[in-house]
């Protein structure tokens, strides 16, 4: 399933505010009935369970209600121009790969003059919205491990001879991730996954940023669609391809 989250995606959130409520309302509905089993004198196994599960319904409750608000919140950004071969290298290091790795990639696709315009606090926001999402963190579940792990990470520059049909241009970063395990937490964590994902595409919709997640049964592929602030002329006209 391809989800392309452009514009349109950064900034209609109602049908995701719906989810969240119905979601919220079930984990209300979870902590009620569990009170109800308390209230009913289980032994201290059962008393206990049942403990942890409002514990874990309430922290989930938590959580989808505070990235809601987000959604509705205002971003106080301060973009600056930042060397896009930085960009590269946090994103990588971010996401685990190897720093000499990225340092030839971005030395092959002359990376070097280009420069991206962002807010750099902003911007490791979305990057560890992105990386929850994705199953790269401690889930929060009963393992608290991550559920995926990343399997390659690729750059390629799209668009910066003008010819391209790609509507944002620029450098196209690809993270490819595979699962490792199933998650074990709440029905809720799936909205809270797709809150993440809207979250850090209006976080970078703000400096003309696009992602774009492709998920599969196991495995997903994340692009990322930055536009370079400045190209320099050395740059190849042909799309060029580099691999971490």
């Amino acid at each position: 399933m391809r989800h392309d989250m452009g514009d349109d995606a950064a900034t209609d959130h109602a049908d995701l505010i719906g989810e969240a409520s119905h979601a919220a309302g079930n984990l209300i509905h979870r902590m009620y009935y569990l009170a109800g089993l308390l209230e009913d004198g289980p032994d201290q196994a059962e008393a206990a369970e049942a403990f942890d599960q409002i514990k874990l319904s309430l922290a989930g409750l938590h959580r989808l209600v505070n990235r809601s608000m987000s959604l509705a919140r205002p971003i106080d950004a301060r973009p600056v121009p930042v060397p896009a071969a930085d960009i590269v290298a946090s994103i990588a290091l971010r996401f685990g790969r190897d720093g000499d790795q990225h340092a030839k990639a971005i030395a092959d696709l002359e990376l070097g003059a280009c420069e991206v315009t962002i807010d750099l606090m902003q911007f490791d926001r979305a990057l560890g919205m992105l990386a929850e999402a994705s199953g790269l963190l401690a889930s929060g579940d009963e393992d608290d491990s991550p559920t995926a792990a990343v399997t390659g990470f690729d750059l390629h520059l799209d668009g910066v001879d003008g010819r391209s049909n790609n509507d944002c241009g620029g450098l196209v970063i690809q993270l490819r991730t595979e699962r490792i395990r199933t998650p074990r937490g709440l029905p809720s964590d799936e909205v809270n996954r797709q809150i993440s994902l809207a979250l850090a595409a209006r976080v970078l919709a703000l400096f003309e940023w696009r992602i774009e997640l492709d998920e599969h049964a196991s495995s997903s592929c994340l692009s990322i669609f930055v536009p370079l602030s400045r190209v320099p002329t050395s740059l190849p006209t042909q799309r060029g391809d580099a691999s971490l």
